[in-house]
């Protein structure tokens, strides 16, 4: 565990010192936040956002680093699913 712990402090080191350039980063989200299987989606858009905060606040990848989210609620819905990762991959912004 001791290995691991270093590794993880190692990486983390490296992270913070090099950074990112400053600008806005785009990530794409697809979950379920609506439907049946929302109890298992809403919480998982919740953390995501929360860590995205967290990360603009601290600027942990930068100073003047952006993350910003594009979530895209998949409604359980597999082809649905499908398009929105398409939709992500096909954005150039």
């Amino acid at each position: 565990e001791t290995e691991i712990a270093e590794q993880e402090s190692e990486d983390t080191e490296s992270i913070e010192e090099i950074g990112l350039p400053p600008g806005v980063y785009k990530i794409g989200f697809s979950a379920t936040t609506t439907g049946l299987l929302s109890f298992a989606g809403v919480p998982l858009s919740n953390g995501v956002n929360l860590a995205v905060k967290e990360i603009n606040e601290t600027q942990y990848l930068g100073e003047g680093v952006t993350i910003e989210v594009w979530e895209q609620d998949d409604g359980a819905d597999q082809a649905t699913a499908i398009n929105i990762t398409q939709e992500f991959i096909a954005d150039s912004n």
